[in-house]
């Protein structure tokens, strides 16, 4: 953590890939204003498909 900023690392399985093998890698930052958290980044349409969302 950076001062009001989180970098987080997530891992996810690319089509084919086991969860213990995965490769896929996104990183997306957080960061604190004083009155809410803003996220720097997004998610690949990879793996938002394979979650049934859009976050």
């Amino acid at each position: 953590m950076l001062g009001d900023t989180a970098i987080v690392t997530y891992r996810y399985a690319h089509e084919g890939e086991s969860n213990a093998g995965a490769t896929g890698r996104v990183r997306i930052e957080y960061t604190w204003t004083g009155t809410q958290v803003v996220k720097k980044g997004s998610f690949p349409e990879e793996l938002k498909k394979q979650l049934g969302c859009d976050a």
